[in-house]
């Protein structure tokens, strides 16, 4: 068991235009991932190392490793300890840590009441758990990246911190007081079980060998994956639900960029295609037609920052403002980006954008044109006989 493929969730797989490739990028074997002709997805069994990086990197969540999806991971991962510690099991030294053992002893002062965990790859806890398990009650969470400088996963480090960092500041920006740590003084043991640490292994699947850990399960559109469309990822439903039940101090805001979110803003070049709403992934944009005006509207709540909007407006009319607003994510406020006023067309009667074409819809006026263009060529060969 290992990586599942949920094509209708993938970008590139969706939409002919999208060329996303995060979880090409994070993957850490050379041609472990690749992208078909068809654009699916295909995962070699052989090299893939299970580590669950592909899974957070992808903002729509089309990458799961087997048993360890969205909800049931944050299942494994949540607890009523204060102080938590996680680990990895796929390091070089991976020996080093086993499931309810540990060659080393961690010397914090809290050492008599933490709560390990392992895990194939830190990578798989990114920001909206590591915030969640914060605002749930923890307050310190150690991660111990010390195995990260001789890793075979090299972008694991940088794909960790980067997360941590984004989980730093939103919990800033809540004015909460939790704190996330990555340097933890350990000393090495006889590799016994270090007393009063209770350790707990979170790994693919349920009682799979080391050797199982690297075979893993695609899918493909002859599979029939479940029809998921515009739904918001389990991270993210997760953290909401943690940030709604938590007291708040006071709210902030939050840079483009700290957090993989974004606060949009659309310009006059859209023409309300609709092209924005079929290219997100978890809904937040949607395109409304409502009493002879359409406008375009946004949830932050449910924007995962994957940048697709953008990068796909083919007339550049999408910006990403630089401050973010946590009210609106918090509070699920819809904003209205643009709106513009419909009228009928003179010619078919059906409701159409003006966009400097008079009183005739875009349809009709190509269609005059193409008519004027064929009687002028039909006039032209009538006078040359």
């Amino acid at each position: 068991m290992g990586i599942n493929v949920i094509l209708d969730r993938c970008q590139r797989w969706r939409y002919n235009r999208a060329e996303c490739s995060l979880c090409l990028k994070a993957c850490p074997i050379e041609d472990c991932i690749q992208f078909n002709d068809d654009r699916t997805i295909n995962i070699n069994n052989e090299t893939c190392l299970t580590c669950g990086i592909c899974t957070a990197e992808c903002p729509a969540n089309a990458l799961t490793i087997d048993g360890l999806t969205g909800s049931d991971l944050w299942e494994k991962l949540r607890s009523d300890e204060k102080i938590l510690v996680f680990a990895c099991t796929l390091s070089k030294n991976d020996n080093d840590i086993q499931a309810g053992r540990q060659a080393y002893r961690y010397d914090l002062p809290e050492s008599a009441s933490l709560k390990m965990t392992t895990l194939p790859c830190l990578s798989v806890l990114d920001e909206s758990y590591l915030a969640s398990l914060i605002l749930s009650g923890a307050e310190k969470i150690y991660l111990d990246l010390s195995p990260c400088e001789d890793c075979r996963i090299e972008q694991g480090r940088w794909i960790i911190q980067k997360k941590i960092s984004s989980a730093r500041s939103l919990l800033s920006a809540l004015g909460h007081s939790g704190v996330i740590l990555t340097d933890i003084p350990k000393t090495r043991t006889s590799g016994d079980k270090a007393k009063g640490i209770n350790v707990k292994n979170i790994s693919p699947g349920k009682g799979y060998s080391r050797r199982e850990l690297f075979k893993n399960l695609i899918g493909s559109r002859g599979d029939n994956p479940p029809i998921i469309n515009n739904e918001l990822p389990d991270n993210r439903k997760i953290l909401l639900d943690a940030i709604t039940g938590h007291e708040r101090a006071s709210l902030s805001t939050l840079n483009e960029g700290e957090f993989p979110v974004h606060q949009l803003s659309i310009n006059e070049n859209c023409n309300q295609c609709y092209s924005c709403e079929l290219f997100c992934p978890t809904g937040a944009l949607k395109r409304v037609e409502d009493d002879e005006e359409v406008r375009i509207d946004f949830r932050a709540s449910l924007c995962m920052g994957c940048y697709q909007c953008r990068e796909l407006c083919h007339r550049d009319a999408i910006q990403y403002r630089e401050l973010i607003s946590l009210e609106d994510l918090i509070t699920d406020k819809t904003e209205t980006l643009i709106r513009k006023t419909m009228q009928n067309c003179s010619i078919c009667g059906k409701l159409y954008i003006s966009e400097n074409s008079g009183d005739v819809c875009l349809k009709c006026m190509k269609k005059e044109r193409v008519e004027r263009d064929i009687m002028s060529i039909l006039t032209m060969r009538g006078g040359e006989e």
